[in-house]
């Protein structure tokens, strides 16, 4: 972490803060979604309650006068349906694995200075060329390019048993720059580190960029990633995506590439839309989604229907089907079918942010 700090320490000496009235601020948001949950398999048939993305945080700022800010986000991931905290890994790799060690802000924690040339964030955080979310500003663009939001049984196949690693979607010990918005378009730089001890492979450290254009009615996005998985071999992240909006229908999709040294390419890849039917708050959305790895390959269609009762809360169902090639055998909902054999499953729930 002494890169972070001193990067950190850089931005503060070309910005010199005498003593302020400095304004500081402190907000508490979250996400709360629980669904009952089917999935039915050619082997065994599974229903929950389950929660699907749920996370608290707190997030504040102070402004340091002369243009720059100081900042902080704390976030956690926990189960709706039985209050557990979500779990997390220390170190990008797969000894810094932990389960079951209790809460812990494992989407974000970060701490950063923000001017006019841009931000600098230090700590956990999604990764640019992420899976998984935008919710730093710097990760990939998943609401605008996954039809789903990549929860629920609607998770698309793009994003299922990838090869990509365990800092495929947040990293530990990580530096990003996140540039100001340049008429729509915007970049961001992310290197993190395994904090392995010397001379052992570097594995857990990486690297990670994003370039996008964000500008009514077209959203475009390009991201890449690389994270050292042990001596000599890595894993190599690619994402490239887009949507746009025509009136009340958004036509969304992305292609996605990861290729781990030693193992065959996982390619996938989601096309959707999100219709908005009237004035009463219905929306309809649809997608086609697939994943291949060598021969083996997994097709899915899902379409769900949102009703939201206000700004913040909403109704939701969902219904999707797997099929299978190749000796595939992906199923939904945490059933369990045969290789080369179909699944299907539902979700009913609600969902509220606050």
């Amino acid at each position: 972490m002494k890169k972070c700090v001193a990067a950190l320490a850089l931005v503060a000496s070309v910005y010199p803060v005498g003593h302020v009235a400095a304004q500081s601020s402190t907000e508490v948001y979250g996400f709360a979604k629980l669904g009952f949950t089917a999935g039915q398999g050619s082997v065994v048939d599974r229903t929950a309650l389950s929660s699907m993305a749920s996370r608290f945080g707190i997030s504040g700022g102070e402004d340091l006068g002369g243009g720059l800010r100081a900042s902080f986000v704390l976030e956690a991931g926990f189960n709706l349906d039985d209050g557990y905290a979500s779990n997390t890994n220390t170190n990008n790799q797969a000894d810094g694995a932990i389960l079951g060690r209790g809460a812990s802000f494992s989407r974000r924690a970060v701490v950063g200075l923000e001017s006019s040339i841009g931000q600098l964030l230090v700590g956990r955080d999604s990764t640019p060329h992420n899976g998984g979310g935008n919710s730093g500003g710097q990760g990939w663009e998943h609401p605008d390019y996954d039809t789903f939001f990549h929860i629920g049984v609607g998770n698309s196949r793009a994003a299922v048993g990838s090869a990509g690693g365990y800092a495929s979607t947040k990293a530990s010990n990580s530096l990003a720059y996140v540039s100001p918005n340049f008429d729509g378009i915007r970049l961001a730089l992310q290197t993190y580190l395994g904090e392995n001890p010397h001379p052992a492979p570097n594995a857990g450290s990486g690297n990670s960029v994003l370039l996008a254009y964000d500008k009514n009615p077209l959203s475009l996005g390009a991201a890449y990633g690389k994270t050292i998985t042990g001596a000599g071999t890595n894993v190599k992240t690619t994402h490239v995506g887009g949507s746009f909006d025509i009136g009340a229908t958004k036509l969304m999709g992305y292609v996605r590439k990861d290729a781990n040294t030693g193992m065959p390419d996982v390619d996938g890849f989601v096309f959707g839309t999100r219709i908005r039917i009237g004035t009463a708050g219905g929306e309809l959305r649809a997608s086609l989604s697939q994943t291949e790895k060598l021969n083996a390959k997994t097709r899915q269609f899902a379409i769900g229907y949102w009703q939201h009762m206000s700004k913040r809360t909403a109704l939701f169902s969902t219904w999707a089907r797997v099929g299978n090639s190749g000796g595939a055998a992906a199923a939904l909902n945490n059933s369990v079918t045969g290789a080369n054999q179909s699944s299907r499953g539902y979700d009913l729930g609600l969902q509220h942010s606050f």
